[in-house]
């Protein structure tokens, strides 16, 4: 008994390295590539982790049938607070991409009500208080899984944050709020997160 929890255990370490693998890969394949002889800016190499596991999010997600009109609709992302071009360049990249048989889109929201018609909002840490609790209160009963980078955002009805730690980047996950939004969280992913439920 003890022997298959030990190899079950290893198999999850396996899968959880090959998500890690995946998500530096992206990121070593030059999302956003450093000129010749220079580093790469702080804030480049931010977004394009953060780009990086957006994507995976949608990927290591599942979203219920009626989140999507058809079958043919795609996957949404939307970005609201403004969006500097670092992240801009990091998004076109998956833009390209799929998820499952979905083209992806990004739309850049101006607008607390758009949010609700996507898949994944982040929300940048530009963004005022008041706009964050209303676009928050237009995705109450949806499945929009609400990504943030602002160190209160799980606190304000956000589910997933990016929050630094040192040089890392700590991946934030409400799960309870994940649950009630309809969303599952495959394991691999929920070994990664540190939950704050």
């Amino acid at each position: 008994m003890n022997d298959q929890r030990r190899q079950r255990r290893a198999q999850g370490h396996v899968y959880t390295r090959r998500l890690v693998l995946s998500i530096l890969s992206i990121v070593a394949l030059g999302v956003v590539r450093p000129c010749i002889g220079q580093e790469e800016p702080r804030i480049a190499r931010e977004y394009t982790l953060k780009a990086a596991f957006i994507f995976n999010f949608a990927r290591y997600i599942s979203w219920p049938k009626k989140a999507f009109s058809t079958a043919e609709s795609p996957f949404v992302i939307g970005v609201l607070g403004g969006s500097p071009p670092e992240l801009k360049r990091a998004l076109a990249h998956f833009e390209k991409k799929k998820v499952g048989t979905r083209a992806i889109r990004i739309q850049y929201l101006t607008e607390p009500a758009d949010a609700k018609n996507c898949h994944i909002v982040f929300f940048r840490n530009t963004l005022d208080a008041d706009t964050m609790k209303e676009t928050v209160e237009h995705c109450v009963d949806t499945s929009v899984l609400l990504v943030g980078e602002a160190e209160d955002f799980i606190d304000n009805g956000g589910v997933v944050n990016f929050s630094p730690a040192g040089k890392k980047l700590v991946i934030e996950l409400a799960r309870d709020r994940a649950l009630k939004c309809r969303l599952t969280v495959d394991a691999r992913l929920l070994r990664l997160a540190k939950i704050v439920d």
